[in-house]
């Protein structure tokens, strides 16, 4: 019966004894609890799906394909077959077919994700990716902040969600997830002056300050630390501070244009035109081009020197 399953499903022999063994021993199981009729289904849906796994792995999602959908029909009932099959439809891109695979599962995922919350993020997360491949990207963005509540420690979803809430100019909202991101991997300099930055762009410069030394007390010698408690600072209209955190940062990164070019803003709001001068000249002579009005801010400095 196997080896005839296995040839219409186009699935090698090998695969097919190994897939043999381990459903057999899922069928015994079966058999023990329910009547004769239901447990050869559950255990043909079981072969099926060991045979379906195995198109999987072989890099074969046809055949993959094939195997779960015909296991779905034997054991309607059975939540990962199902799974499976939306998810080899996804591979082969039949985004319409996943949401209808899906379907059956809707009047009861949620009952079955609060004792297998991996379950409700899988599948949440399989109608979100057929949700945005169809053009439906609110709908999208919203079932995959479904996926993300039953799966809060899954950093891939994370990130998911804040380069989609980034594409959407919605930096608060990606917050949040970078955020949950950084709680996650606590010893992670770079997630939290990325954090930091988002939360400058939203002028919360007392938060980003301390983001941003969170972010040094994990890695001292972080550069775009240092930038980024500079900037903080120097917004906050602390320039002596900011200036301290610039010059630590050109200690780790003596050719950086950038802490020069920001070490002279926040001289020249201090009104230190001369020392903002230098500086500027500095991050010109480091930077292969002019950036972002270096010219301008150069001769900003020499208009405010006194005369």
């Amino acid at each position: 019966m196997i080896r005839g399953i296995g040839r219409s499903l186009g699935v090698s022999g090998r695969r097919l004894a190994v897939g043999a063994i381990l459903a057999l021993g899922l069928a015994s199981d079966v058999r023990g609890q329910t009547p004769p009729a239901v447990a050869d289904r559950r255990a043909g849906a079981a072969e099926l799906f060991l045979l379906g796994l195995e198109a999987r792995h072989a890099e074969e999602p046809e055949a993959a394909a094939r195997s779960f959908e015909a296991a779905v029909g034997l054991d309607p009932e059975a939540v990962l077959p199902r799974l499976e099959w939306a998810a080899a439809l996804m591979v082969l891109g039949r985004s319409e077919a996943v949401e209808a695979a899906l379907k059956p599962l809707a009047g009861r995922i949620d009952s079955l994700a609060d004792s297998e919350p991996s379950l409700g993020a899988r599948y949440y997360r399989l109608r979100a990716a057929a949700a945005s491949r169809a053009g439906h990207t609110d709908r999208s963005l919203s079932l995959y902040e479904t996926a993300a509540r039953y799966a809060p420690l899954d950093l891939g979803l994370r990130a998911q969600l804040i380069g989609i809430y980034r594409a959407r100019d919605a930096p608060e909202r990606a917050i949040v997830h970078m955020q949950a991101a950084a709680e996650l991997m606590p010893g992670n300099a770079d997630l939290r002056v990325e954090l930091g930055r988002a939360l400058l762009d939203l002028t919360r410069w007392a938060e980003a300050e301390e983001v941003f030394r969170s972010a040094l007390a994990i890695r001292l010698g972080h550069e775009g630390a240092w930038d980024g408690l500079g900037l903080a600072l120097a917004h906050q209209r602390r320039f002596a501070s900011a200036e301290e955190a610039f010059r630590a940062g050109l200690r780790v990164a003596p050719a950086s244009a950038r802490l020069y070019e920001h070490l002279g803003d926040a001289l020249l709001n201090d009104s230190r035109p001369e020392a903002a001068l230098a500086a500027y000249r500095r991050a010109a002579a480091l930077s292969p081009t002019d950036p972002a009005g270096l010219t301008a801010k150069i001769e900003r400095a020499r208009a405010a020197l006194p005369q």
